[in-house]
This record gives C-alpha cells, structure tokens and sequence, in this order.
C-alpha cells in the first residue's frame, strides 16, 4: 500500500510546487516542494517490476544471412549510382536511374523475403483500443486545423524559413527547381501549391497534416514502449498541448524532421520486437530523409547508436547460456543491424555526392546551427553566456519559455501545470533509475538534443531542439507507468481499472487548459499576432492582390522581382524594381503599353514625403497608407494610371507661323521625343514656321554631357537657362535640368532631332524617358563629401525635390553613393524656399547619427547633433518670395544615416517642404575648359 500513497504524496507536493512555481513568487519553496515530491516517489518505485520492453513480447519471426545477401545484390544498382552522382556529374540521369533501379530492387527483396513484415499496428484486433485512439487522434487534429483560417494570421509569415519554403516549392513548380535541401517540406508543399494554388494556406497545410501525423506514430512508438493505457495517455498529452499545437501552424523544416524522427525509433524498435526486417528497411529510409532536413535531425543517428547499444545490452544479460552458444543468437542480432546500417546508406547517397560537391551549401549555417561546438566551434555560444543558457533551459518546459510570440505567450512554460508535473516526476525517475528499461535511452534523446539544439547555439530558439518534444510526453509515460504499477500492488490487478478515476480528471484538466490558454488567449495576444504582422508579406500579399496589369517600384530592403527571391511567390512574381534614389524611377523611363505604376514605399523610408514627391511628378496620383502594429512598420502605395504616366514624358512643343515666336502659338502639344522624320509624317503647320519645345531633361548621374541638334546649326539650346554652344561638352549635375530648344523660321526641314552623348552611353537620340513637360526643375542641390564635416574631396551631386530624401539604413545605400557605404560622409543642400504667405515659419531638423545645422537667408535657424533622433529647430519669419536655404549635415556612424527638414507655416502642422516650392542654386551646368570636338 506504501508506494501507492507515496506516490500520491509525491503527485501532490509537485503539483503544489508548480502552481507556486507559476506565481513567479517564492521559487525557492517550488524547488523544495519539487525536490521532495522527487523522493516521494523515487522511494516509491524502487520496488516495481521491470519490463523488458513496455510489458510486450518479442515474436519469434526468422531471419538468415540469405535475405541479406539477397538484399546487397539488390541494391547494387543504388551503390553504382550513387557513386556516379559524387564523381560523373555529366552521368546525371544515369546515376538518378540506377539509383532508383537499386531502391525499388531491394523493396522488392524486402517484400518477398521472409521476415520482412511490414509494420503493422498492434491494435488491429482490439477494437476498444482502436476506439480510443481514433478519439484521441481525432482531437488532436481538430485543435490541429481549428481557427486555421484564423490563427497563424492570414497571409502572416513568421519569418524567412516559411518564406524560403514557399519559395523552392514554388520554384518547383514554375521554374524548374529540385533542391536537394528539406524535400519531404518542400515536395509535399508543392503539391499542395499545386492542388490549392500558392497561398499562405496552402503553404501551412503539410505541416499541420505532419505534425498530426507525427501523433500516430508517436502512439505506435508510446505503445512499443508502454501498455496501451499508459501509451493513450502520453499521446493525449502530446494530442492538446498547445507548444505543438502552435508549431504545428508554422512552417518550419524540424515538423517533418520530428516526424521522421519518431518514425527512426518506432521502426528500430519494432523491428527489434518483431525481428521483421521491412522495419529496418524503413528506418534507413527515415533516417535518410531526415538527413536532409533540419539541421537539428544531425543528432538522430547518434541516439539510434545509443538506442542500439541498449538493445545490445539488454539482450547480453537476458542470455543465459555458455559463451560459445552465443554465436547464432549474436548472428539474428546483428544481422537486422547490417540491414538498417545498408538501407541508411544507401538513402544517404544522394546527401553524399551532394556535400563533395557543395561542401559549402552542406556545411552552411543551416548545418552549423545545431552543436555548433562540434561542426563549427567559432559560431558556439561563449562560456560566459553558457549559465544563463543552462538556467533558461532547467525552467523552459515548467517555468519561463520561448521568447518567440510564434509558438508561445511571451515567457510562459512550453507545457500546461499537469503535463509539467508528469514530465518532471518521470524524468526524475528515469534519471536516477537509469538502467531500468530503455530510461538511459530516453534520457541520450532529451539530454544530447536539448544541448546540442538549445545550450550550444548561438541564440535560444526552440525549433532547434525541436526533437525534445516527443520524448517529454515519454517521460510523462514513465511516471503515469509506475503509478499504474503502485495502484496495482496496493489493490490488485482486477482493480487497475480504478486508477482512471484520478487519470482521467488530470488528463481533461491538461486538455482544458491547453484548450483555454491557446484559444482564448494566445492566438489573440497582440504579442503573439505581431510576430506574423511584418511589412515584408504585408506587402507582397498587397501587390499579388493588385493582379496583372502593375509595374512596381519598391523601396525597402528587399525585392520581390526576379525569381527566386524568398518572398517573390507571395507577391506572385509580380513585374518590378526595387528602388534607392527616387531620382531613378521618378516619372518613370520604362516603355508602358497601358500598365499602372505603384510606388511602395516602406519605412524606415519617409514614406509620406516620398508619396509627396510621386504627387508632385503625378498629381492625379492615388495614395494609399497601410500601418502595421504599432512601431513595427508603415508602408505607402501611389498608384498611378497608364494613361497619367504616358503623360509624364517628353516635351510641350509650341509652334508658330513665319519666323518668330513672339505671337500666340497657333499650335501646342506635348511631343514623346524631339525626334521628327517630316518626309513621312505631316508637319504640324506649312513651311516656314518656327517651334519652342520647353520641359526639363534628366542627367541620370553626374557627368559629362554633348548635346546637339540635328541638322545642326538650325537651332539653339539652353539648359538651365543657360545657352549652349554647337557641339559644346557640358557637365551636369544628377537629375532634372530645366531645356529649351528654339528653332527660327525652319523652311524645307527633311527631319530633326535631339541627340546626346551620356555618361556610359554611346551618341543617340534623347528618349522620351529622360524628358519631362514640367517646366521648373525643383529641389535642392546636395552635394556629397566623403569624411565628416565636409572635410573630404566631394564625390556626388544630385538635385532632391525634397530636404527628407536622405533618411536610410546605411547598410542600404549610403547618401545615395554606394562607395561610401558604411563609411562616415558629409552632405551640403543648397537652395532656395518659396514663400506665398507672410507670417513666423517654424523649422524642425532631425539628423540621424549625426550633426545637422540649418541656414535661412544666412541666419543659423537649427543646430542638432548626438546619436539618435533627436531634433530641433527655431521660427522665423519669413515675406513672400524667394528665401536662401542651406543645409548641412555629417554622418558620424551608426545604423541609419540622413536628415530630415520639416517646416511649420502659420496656422499649419509639421510637414516636408514640397517640391514645388524649392529650386536649386549653385554650379548645375559647368562648362569644361576646353570644348569637345
């Protein structure tokens, strides 16, 4: 009767302990309390009976040495062809065929053979247990697929790993990808692509299907291991606990790799009990898949040797005969071995010829992010940071758990207070009792991943020791096993069945609050629904949402326009650019056949001056703004139709009578080039008339520029007011210069035409893409020094059509100048201010990382510098007309580099100063001092 009660005792104090230990309050009195209750029930187990393998009993299947040969001859074929594929990689196709010649051979063995019995479920015959196990199954996918259109969010993705995935599924599909990489999550998302299309969704659906398939075979597993009610048990604890539940949702290649894991040890060990060798056959074939997974999967193969040097132990001490009758016994043990070891291999030679010929891809950080310390002991975490690592990991499952909102509630146990209670008292048990049964198994399985997945690596992130999951709810089953095995020796066996009464309380109770904490709370939790709510897929769900039709310009850290990119698939390829300079694609050159332009812009950038500037060159322009969680993005959308940005090229040409331009113009219309062939069009009046195309022209960068007219001699140019001569070498600042051509009195003129020679471009014709019928070039002239405070050479000049433009992660682009990345740089904005209204105008300048100082009409308005932030300015009272501005700014390191200017009007709010109500000053045209011939 003692060890019954001692149990219970021991039940108790722990469950106290817990709820004192999910207080946060008084630690100390839980550990106490844990400590005791471990005692408790360590006295009381000391006593049970042992069983050799969970209370079944090993079938006396045959085996011999021919089926093994059988087998190697078979699969042959497999080895030729996978040496082929490490060493004849122009023998593709061969090596793939005969490597699949060999697999399906030895299948065929396998099949045919005696012995090789497939696993069959130990259920088939009771249909009680059968009943239960549907029930408990069927609850664990309910929870599994319930609110799944609801929670992860739609369209969320948590991180790049989902993305990734998305990806090369997609790729398979549409661009002819075969990654070698994760193809149990990639194939089988591509399938799902391809019967559902590629959504988010469907994206999630594989994994949910294998993390409840993970549950089957961890009741197959449970019951090699277990009696049925102690196997039901485990798999209803693993079936609602809301740690799985949650990962299950997500996308992330450990989901099949615990599937494939579990699946390893069922196989061994029913193969183990059985003797049947199709059970060792399927177990390389797990093995081997899950090589290919995750990188925490590494560690499988180092448990199956300790799983199998268990078995060899146990097997040498039941035997009790005379060493030289061990010979054919130590024969039928080593032999299914051999068949496992060959099957491994040969479903591992594709990995092989694959890391001999991308060692570097094999041995990434995807390899390395599991024991680090091992495959790449630079990346392991350092010995100041391994306590605080240990200490996390001793309360992660009871006590304080992910940080990652993904899978949990900030800070909370991975698993519910009664789940926790059983998983402390059983591993306990098995720790102290460590030779019983398969306990130093169980303890190899939790220990080696547990360190080599979370104490070893860089950053504590559950899912790369994901592995530790199923054996938790093992260890559960250690503790629920010898509580049956106490109630038994108190009450008898006639009376086990009692003992339900005070399981199955706890088990709806573990049900209920796994229930309640992850429905009622996690999946609506700010902090868990903000891990999903990124502006990379908010906007690639909001550009696959516009459909065909878009050119996309995008200005953030990361493009979605060429194949291949991690979050292409979602925006569904959709045709675009990402931006940097606005100068660049502001109107833009590309030739439109009744496609709309949408600008996005994301922050850090100044999304709502850049929308300004995309109004300022499209004033019919649609703005739209999309916020996220609080302080977690904004992004800008103008859209702009096809027929506004055909609109945005070329020039106004007026045409007059006679030889002057004096009079009213008896014709105007906006020409897409100055390129004219009237030997086959219709001049737009009789000879002799005269013509003035006015508009601004854009110098794509700073340089040296020819213009001429052809023929030439017939007309005259100026460029920013200034008049050129023939031929005449001129250079240029980057962006838009006001042009004027004028051409008198034109008698008999074949064609004309404005050429050019560029920068990097040969002498041709000037595109409709580099004019515009504007009439002002407006904005401000910067100029880029390299070294802080204008010390150094000047390397850039560009004229910006606002004072906020330069706001961006330095590792980005730095002041637009991508040799001077990273690099400490200073910037000069002159201009002028246009003021329509007399009154005090307020001036705000925020430099980030840096010193800004501010000028109006010579008088210092704003002088701010540190790190950061922080900003400041002064009011001013300005008149009607024109104002000097100048601008001043040093970048002195950090993350984001750039300034913005805001200005105040009277009885008006804070706002960027619009383009249209800035010029430039200074050296826009310089002439050399030679002409160019």
């Amino acid at each position: 009767m003692y060890p019954f009660v001692l149990t219970v005792l021991g039940l108790g104090l722990a469950s106290l302990g817990q709820i004192i230990l999910s207080s946060r309050e008084n630690e100390r009195v839980a550990i106490i309390l844990f400590g005791s209750a471990v005692v408790l029930v360590v006295m009381a187990f000391r006593h049970l009976p042992v069983d050799e393998v969970g209370g079944t009993q090993r079938s006396r299947a045959s085996w011999d040495w021919r089926g093994l040969r059988s087998l190697l001859v078979a699969s042959l074929p497999a080895w030729v062809g996978g040496w082929l594929l490490a060493v004849r990689w122009d023998l593709l196709f061969t090596g793939a065929a005969l490597y699949a010649l060999g697999i399906s051979s030895a299948l065929l063995v396998c099949a045919r053979g005696e012995g090789w019995r497939l696993p069959r479920p130990r259920i088939k015959e009771r249909w009680l247990e059968l009943t239960l196990v549907g029930l408990v199954l069927a609850v664990g996918l309910f929870l599994r697929i319930y609110r799944l259109d609801y929670y992860p969010p739609p369209g969320g993705i948590s991180w790049n790993d989902e993305a990734q995935i998305g990806k090369d599924a997609y790729g398979v599909l549409h661009h002819g990808y075969r990654p070698w990489q994760f193809p149990v999550s990639v194939y089988s998302t591509a399938l799902a692509f391809l019967a559902l299309g590629p959504t988010v969704l469907a994206l999630r659906l594989p994994f949910v299907v294998m993390g409840f398939l993970t549950l089957v075979v961890f009741y197959l597993l449970a019951r090699e291991l277990f009696r049925f009610p102690v196997a039901l048990a485990a798999t209803f604890l693993f079936a609602v606990s809301r740690w799985h539940i949650a990962f299950s949702r997500l996308v992330l290649p450990s989901t099949p790799a615990m599937l494939l894991e579990v699946s390893t040890f069922y196989l061994v060990l029913r193969g183990r009990r059985t003797s049947g060798m199709a059970n060792y056959i399927l177990a390389g074939l797990t093995m081997g898949l899950g090589l290919y997974s995750h990188a925490s999967f590494r560690i499988v193969p180092v448990l199956v040797v300790v799983l199998l040097a268990g078995e060899a132990l146990s097997w040498w001490r039941a035997r009790k005969m005379p060493a030289r009758q061990f010979l054919g016994p130590l024969r039928r043990l080593v032999a299914p071995w051999l068949v496992f070891l060959t099957s491994a291999v040969v479903f591992t030679l594709p990995l092989f010829s694959v890391v001999l010929r991308e060692p570097n891809v094999a041995f990434g950080e995807r390899f390395t992010s599991v024991m680090p310390a091992l495959f790449e002991p630079a990346g392991a975490v350092q010995q100041d940071g391994l306590m605080e690592r240990a200490q996390r990991l001793l309360g992660f499952f009871n006590y304080q758990g992910e940080s990652w909102g993904a899978v949990n509630l900030p800070d909370w146990p991975m698993l519910d207070p009664v789940t926790g209670v059983l998983v402390a008292l059983g591993f306990c048990c098995c720790l102290l009792y460590f030779w019983r049964n398969r306990h130093l198994f169980y303890l190899s399985w939790f220990l080696i991943t547990l360190i080599g997945g979370g104490l070893l690596t860089v950053d504590l992130r559950s899912h790369r020791f994901a592995g530790v999951m199923p054996v938790l709810f093992i260890f559960a089953g250690v503790f629920i096993d010898g509580a049956m095995k106490t109630f038994q020796m108190a009450f008898g066996r006639g009376r086990q069945r009692y003992l339900a009464l005070l399981l199955i309380p706890m088990l709806a109770l573990a049900g209920w609050i796994n229930y309640r904490v992850f429905y009622d709370r996690q999946i609506h939790a700010d902090s868990v629904r903000v891990e999903f709510a990124g502006e990379v897929s908010a906007v690639a769900n909001y550009i696959a949402t516009l459909g065909e039709g878009h050119y996309f310009y995008l200005f953030a850290n990361y493009p979605y326009y060429s194949p291949g990119m991690d979050f292409a698939w979602m925006a569904k390829e959709a045709p675009g650019e990402r931006g940097i300079d606005v100068l660049d694609v502001l109107p833009s050159r590309r030739d439109r056949v009744g496609e709309d332009l949408v600008y996005i812009f994301v922050t850090p950038y100044n999304v709502e001056a850049l929308a300004e500037v995309v109004r300022y060159f499209y004033p019919e322009a649609r703005i739209e703004t999309f916020q996220g969680e609080p302080d977690r993005y904004t992004f800008v959308a103008a859209h702009v139709g096809a027929e506004e940005a055909g609109e945005s090229q070329g020039l106004v040409g007026s045409y007059y009578s006679g030889n002057s331009t004096e009079a009213e113009p008896e014709v105007v219309r906006q020409e897409g080039q100055l390129s004219f062939d009237w030997t086959v069009e219709k001049p737009p009046l009789p000879f002799p008339f005269s013509a003035e195309w006015k508009g601004t022209l854009y110098a794509a960068e700073a340089g040296s520029y020819v213009l001429e007219m052809e023929p030439p001699g017939l007309c005259r140019m100026e460029v920013d007011e200034s008049e050129l001569e023939e031929k005449e070498g001129i250079r240029l600042v980057k962006g838009w210069h006001k042009l004027r051509v004028t051409c008198l009195g034109m008698e008999h003129v074949g064609s004309l035409r404005l050429v050019w020679t560029a920068p990097g471009r040969q002498r041709q014709a000037v595109a409709a893409d580099f004019l515009s019928p504007k009439q002002e070039a407006n904005g401000a002239l910067v100029t880029v020094f390299r070294g802080p405070d204008g010390a150094g050479e000047p390397v850039d000049q560009s004229i910006q059509p606002i004072l906020s433009l330069l706001r961006m992660p330095t590792a980005w682009q730095s002041a637009f100048v991508p040799e001077l990345e990273g690099e400490p740089y200073s910037l000069e904005c002159s201009g002028q201010l246009r003021v329509e209204d007399e009154g005090s105008y307020r001036f705000h300048v925020v430099p980030w990382n840096g010193s800004a100082t501010l000028w109006v009409d010579g008088a210092e308005v704003a002088a701010v510098g540190g790190k950061g932030t922080g900003g400041g300015g002064d009011e001013v009272e300005l008149g009607p007309g024109w104002h000097d501005l100048l601008l001043r700014y040093s970048y002195h390191g950090g993350e984001f580099s750039g300034v913005d200017v805001l200005w105040t009007p009277p009885g008006g709010e804070a706002q960027t100063i619009p383009p249209g109500l800035l010029r430039p000053v200074g050296q826009l045209v310089t002439r050399p001092a030679r002409q160019t011939p």
